[in-house]
């Protein structure tokens, strides 16, 4: 019965607000509007055309040889990550996996890590937020300065 009734004010309460005259405030709407703008003539103009002379004029294996590296130098992201979460197994084989890639892959270029077999995971930052119990947007995605919370804005996992 007390559910009931806290339920009823609350529902009853959120029914007495008043829209906004002009619909969602949004104090960086300005600025978000001309940033858009400008990634959107920098992609048409810049970023899309160099993109297509990548993928029609560069040899498949050069392709390859920058993913390769790419992916290498991405390797100790995941293992903090891994680390973060807890994952010390996945840690330990994210960073040797790093290791034999710089070394016997030469920098990366070749990955070595593959013809033995390794086991390739991605890590993503927003796994630890994950694992805290966290949304992901609530601190640096996409509702960064509207959404701060205070200390001890994740629930605990234990």
């Amino acid at each position: 019965m007390r559910n009931f009734l806290l339920i009823f004010l609350v529902l009853g309460l959120t029914a007495c607000s008043a829209p906004l005259e002009h619909g969602i405030s949004d104090p960086f709407e300005a600025s978000n509007r001309k940033a858009h703008q400008i990634n959107k003539s920098l992609d048409k103009e810049v970023v899309r055309p160099i993109a297509i002379l990548y993928g029609d004029g560069t040899p498949i294996k050069v392709q390859s040889v920058v993913n390769n590296i790419s992916m290498n130098f991405s390797l100790p992201g995941h293992t903090i990550n891994y680390i973060l979460q807890g994952k010390l197994k996945s840690a330990s084989k994210s960073s040797l996996k790093f290791v034999v890639n710089s070394t016997l892959g030469v920098g990366g270029v070749y990955d070595a890590s593959s013809r033995l077999e390794f086991e390739t995971q991605k890590n993503r930052f927003w796994g630890d937020h994950g694992k805290m119990g966290c949304w992901r947007g609530t601190l640096f995605g996409y509702n960064r300065f509207r959404a701060i919370q205070p200390a001890g804005w994740c629930r605990s996992n234990s």
